[in-house]
């Protein structure tokens, strides 16, 4: 009976996901026709294109996973390059001085780059040689007790230390009433304290790992209790991605480390997060004073919701703007920057250790630039998006050779996650590298010293436990498979 019950949902799952996909298909057509869109038909044929195929990736029922990271990519860049350029691009979006009087010209390239980025993605992602999962197969491997206990001690000092450079940053930077009251812009929230104290807090989120993978799998409620915790806190830094990425580490480690989650908790998880971000972006823009009750300042977030949730789709996954920001570079300057982009995520080494040797520059902080001079002396920047910070760099050829590379890399994180039996520790670093990776199609390459920082203690724990397993003595598998079998 169990057999049938399941078959039977394998047999309807390809329809449903063919009949879901068909109707979001007339969607799109239905918008078009009601909606004032510009009269491109590269822009409307590429985007139509971009967006049917990223909502067929996420809803294929070939690929059961529902947290398989080309999901994850394909909302990213569908809301960014496809389904969000058209619910915004009627209303003026893309009618930015900069651009000048061909911004529907730019669209229209901008969207077939979008979707030839895609096409290219999708090629590196699902062409990789699979060949280390059939060499040999795959093994079991369990974590030895001593194991198990100093990754447990490690993930709880990771904590501490996070929690303490937590208090300390806040502290520094002006205490609660601080971050309650504060409403300009976010990237002078900290008011100088930054630095240390705030890359130190990321040792949150690698204890989180580190707890998870060793308990996660009998206590998936504790674990995910201490990420929202840790995205709580970080809400006070009135950051979305801050406060998203501990929940997203939580989901994931649960998700490949207790069992796979369904799709209509992952369907209510988004919805709460989606919420949680428009609400940030909110607060954070609010008027606030000390006369101003914080009550009243939440009470006012329920009745323009709508309001707020199209700025969220705006101002964090829709990144076509930023694409056509460098098209307009390029084409004015006939230029590029020629990678220095792809270097500012080593900036903070570079500061601190190497004396400012790389030569490198912000692509969010360049584009501002660009198009809104009077920032120059802020430290406001726009998130550059993965194709931006490629165009950038190197052109068309940077989208076609980038984006086969990274639907590699992608895939190639997957294929570790996917054998967690043969080696467990890899969800001590997984969830939050792929998720900032996945994040890379809306913020560029910006964010990648974050996962350097949460790795640097997990090699750390990683050495700890070879050197214990060097020194215990070695039981060979054939030794076993004899006391297992005697005769």
């Amino acid at each position: 009976m169990v057999a049938t019950r399941m078959q039977q949902e394998q047999s309807h799952s390809p329809l449903l996901a063919i009949i879901s996909s068909a109707l979001f298909l007339v969607f799109i057509i239905w918008w078009i026709q009601s909606s004032s869109q510009p009269d491109d038909f590269s822009y409307l044929f590429c985007t139509t294109a971009t967006s049917a195929i990223c909502f067929f990736i996420i809803v294929n029922p070939w690929k059961p996973d529902t947290l398989e990271p080309i999901k994850l990519i394909a909302f990213f860049y569908g809301m960014s390059f496809g389904l969000g350029p058209l619910l915004l691009a009627g209303e003026g979006g893309y009618q930015i001085p900069y651009l000048g009087g061909g911004w529907v010209r730019l669209l229209g390239e901008g969207s077939l780059w979008g979707l030839i980025g895609l096409c290219c993605l999708l090629v590196g992602y699902y062409s990789y040689p699979i060949l280390s999962r059939n060499r040999g197969g795959t093994t079991s491997s369990v974590l030895s007790r001593g194991a198990r206990k100093t990754v447990s001690i490690f993930g709880v000092a990771l904590l501490a230390i996070g929690a303490a450079s937590y208090l300390l940053l806040v502290h520094q930077a002006g205490g609660l009433d601080h971050f309650i009251t504060y409403s300009s812009g976010r990237a002078d929230i900290f008011s100088g304290a930054f630095g240390g104290f705030y890359f130190g807090t990321f040792f949150l989120i690698s204890g989180l790992g580190a707890i998870s993978c060793i308990h996660v799998k009998k206590h998936p409620l504790i674990i995910m209790g201490i990420a929202v915790i840790i995205g709580g806190a970080y809400s006070l830094f009135q950051g979305r991605e801050e406060a998203i990425a501990p929940i997203i580490c939580g989901i994931i480690s649960i998700h490949y480390g207790h069992r796979r989650l369904k799709t209509r908790w992952l369907i209510i998880a988004g919805a709460i997060i989606i919420l949680l971000a428009s609400f940030i972006g909110y607060f954070r823009s609010a008027e606030k004073s000390e006369g101003q009750k914080t009550d009243v300042v939440i009470g006012n977030f329920g009745p323009k919701l709508q309001i707020h949730l199209r700025k969220t789709l705006s101002q964090n996954l829709e990144q076509m703007d930023a694409f056509l920001i460098a098209l307009r570079y390029v084409e004015t300057s006939h230029r590029t920057l020629g990678g220095d982009t792809l270097l500012a995520w080593l900036e903070p080494i570079d500061r601190h250790i190497l004396g400012n040797m790389i030569d490198s520059v912000k692509a969010g902080r360049f584009m501002t630039i660009l198009v809104m001079p009077e920032h120059r002396w802020s430290n406001t920047a726009l998130s550059p998006s993965i194709l931006g910070e490629l165009y950038l760099n190197f052109s068309h050829q940077g989208i076609v050779v980038g984006l086969l590379l990274y639907g590699v890399i992608v895939r190639w994180l997957y294929e570790k996650v996917s054998r967690v039996d043969s080696n467990p520790l890899i969800l001590m670093v997984y969830p939050y590298t792929i998720w900032i990776i996945s994040k890379t199609v809306i913020d560029g390459s910006g964010l990648l010293f974050r996962p350097f920082i949460i790795a640097l203690p997990i090699l750390v724990i990683s050495l700890a436990i070879a050197g214990k397993s060097s020194s215990q003595p070695q039981i060979s598998t054939s030794r076993l498979v004899e006391e297992s079998n005697p005769q």
